[in-house]
């Protein structure tokens, strides 16, 4: 029941840590268990904590846009983030650099249809890079990730 949340928090710790490649493998298999479990505020969190890995390595564009997708997940089931989430989203946030805030923006205001979160968010073109249909690598600062 929780080990999607667990996996976003490990995710987050090893983004601090310094290994963004075993961050966003966290994040993405959150994503996965979340989908799983057909839990929307996880799968939120976990679409966060990978727009967090993607901010830390300059990806910000694709940062904003997974924020915007997280946030209309939230607002579809309407489940505003709890204050450490907000945290996680706010920090995302002001390290993306103005001329992306219009993509956050535009994001946030794009439909995402009720049930269908993972595959709205799984055929747009910045996730496909980011999770190959092989899933043996996910390129994160040069480094390939195992699946």
């Amino acid at each position: 029941l929780y080990l999607s949340m667990v996996l976003v928090e490990l995710g987050f710790l090893a983004e601090q840590r310094g290994d963004p490649a075993a961050a966003l493998g966290l994040h993405l298999d959150a994503f996965d268990i979340a989908h799983e479990q057909a839990a929307p505020g996880d799968l939120a969190w976990a679409l966060e904590g990978v727009a967090a890995t993607l901010a830390g390595d300059g990806r910000h564009t694709q940062a904003a846009h997974l924020l915007g997708a997280a946030a209309a997940i939230r607002g579809d089931a309407a489940l505003p983030p709890a204050p450490t989430e907000r945290d996680s989203i706010n920090r995302v946030t002001a390290a993306t650099p103005p001329s992306d805030r219009a993509s956050l923006a535009a994001a946030t205001r794009s439909p995402w249809p009720r049930s269908r979160y993972h595959g709205s968010v799984t055929s747009s073109p910045t996730w496909m890079r980011l999770r190959p249909s092989s899933r043996t690598t996910v390129p994160v600062a040069g480094v390939p990730v195992g699946a």
